[in-house]
């Protein structure tokens, strides 16, 4: 990250936007906006596949993505940061400036911070099969 994303917020901040703009395009449904950000994730992970994306395709598996900050957060590990980052190193570096800009963009708490698993189950039942 040089000079101008500080000045501008860098990876946090375009992240974030992103997935609020997508979260506004999708008519604030928390569900489309999560099937959306992780389809392009997750065909971002198979086309270039690490030991990253492996973890990542465990985690959403496992249905452990609760929220649009651990969405960000992962999308974030997999594209921007470097190779040996973990996912929970991510998390730390980035997650609270990613909640201060969805906050700004007026999302929902609950779908920056709360569980939302009980929204996403079916999408990540259909993965599974």
């Amino acid at each position: 990250m040089g000079f101008f994303d500080y000045l501008t917020g860098g990876n946090a901040k375009v992240a974030a936007n992103t997935l609020a703009d997508i979260h506004y395009t999708c008519n604030g449904e928390y569900w489309g906006t999560y099937t959306l950000v992780l389809s392009a994730i997750l065909n971002q992970a198979i086309q270039n596949p690490n030991n990253k994306t492996v973890i990542a395709m465990e985690m959403v598996r496992r249905n452990e993505i609760l929220n649009y900050t651990d969405l960000a957060v992962l999308n974030l590990n997999l594209n921007v940061a470097p190779a040996g980052m973990s996912y929970a190193a991510t998390y730390s570096d980035f997650s609270q400036n990613i909640i201060k800009y969805l906050i700004r963009r007026n999302i929902l708490m609950q779908f920056i911070s709360g569980d939302n698993r009980h929204l996403t189950r079916d999408f990540v039942s259909s993965l599974a099969s």
